[in-house]
């Protein structure tokens, strides 16, 4: 006959707190897992893409334009967005974690690859604190 001792209270306390600390990690590490997947930068598709854009789009300068088959898998949403000469394609929308950040309340919610025949102002090029940086 096997006989097991009695868990005594510090026993207890141990398993309590080891417990909880493997599910802090656990939910941590579930918590982190990336489900982030933008669609893959293919430059001479997009270059075309683009191209295409400018030639077939609707005659004022903004707006969107649904994309032709060939280029459609280039966008999540099958359209290309013009804003003043700017064509974006958007390539991921959403969070990058499975669960919010509750910590970080800064929302990156559209990530995408925009095209211009001008150079564009950028955060490097733009003195500290301007706002004329390329956001689209």
């Amino acid at each position: 006959m096997i006989r097991f001792s009695p868990l005594t209270r510090k026993r207890k306390v141990v398993l309590f707190v080891g417990g909880f600390a493997a599910s802090l990690i656990a939910a941590y590490l579930l918590g982190s897992c990336s489900i982030y997947h933008p669609v893959t930068f293919n430059e001479p598709a997009m270059n075309r893409a683009a191209q295409w854009v400018q030639t077939h789009k609707v005659p004022a300068r903004f707006g969107a334009v649904t994309l032709p088959p060939q280029f459609a898998p280039l966008s999540i949403t099958g359209k290309a967005y013009v804003s003043d000469g700017i064509v974006f394609f958007p390539s991921w929308r959403g969070r990058k974690t499975l669960f919010p950040d509750l910590l970080n309340s800064e929302r990156n919610d559209i990530e995408g690859y925009g095209f211009s025949d001008k150079p564009l102002p950028t955060m490097e090029s733009e003195p500290e604190g301007s706002d004329r940086f390329f956001a689209f």
